[in-house]
């Protein structure tokens, strides 16, 4: 019996700031504004002098704007990411991308945040796609 109300009592401490926090939302007048769109990061060369070609990133992102006054706050979440740009210029390269790419996409759909480790044998590529995928990100974040 004990447990039971120890349990009972712990969940409604947990409960009542989430409470007193949508209250708060709510008194403040803050609206939100959910929207999906695709953002497209800039071509980066991959290597230096541009060895292994071209890479660019394009990120699906559910976005939230919540405006509270006249302050907005932007929170992003990456749905899904696409590759227009993949280079192919050599036989090692295609190898690369088609190993490094879905093991960095799977990162960035579970941590969301362009702060992935890096793949040994394809830091080049590496971070040709972290400077993509934060010129996206950058995009994505901008209030609307």
């Amino acid at each position: 019996m004990r447990k039971i109300v120890t349990t009972l009592a712990v969940a409604v401490v947990l409960t009542v700031p989430q409470v007193n926090a949508w209250a708060a939302l709510v008194k403040s007048g803050a609206k939100s504004k959910v929207t999906v769109a695709w953002y497209t990061g800039v071509t980066v060369p991959c290597g230096p002098n541009n060895k292994w070609g071209d890479l660019q990133i394009k990120i699906k992102v559910q976005k939230t704007t919540t405006t509270v006054g006249t302050k907005k706050k932007v929170a992003i979440k990456i749905l899904a990411v696409e590759y227009p740009k993949i280079s192919d210029h050599t036989f090692k390269t295609r190898y690369i991308n088609e190993q490094a790419l879905p093991l960095l996409t799977e990162e960035l759909l579970e941590v969301q945040s362009p702060d992935v480790e890096s793949i040994s044998g394809a830091t080049d590529t590496w971070v040709s796609w972290k400077n993509t995928l934060r010129a996206a990100l950058v995009q994505a974040k901008k209030p609307t």
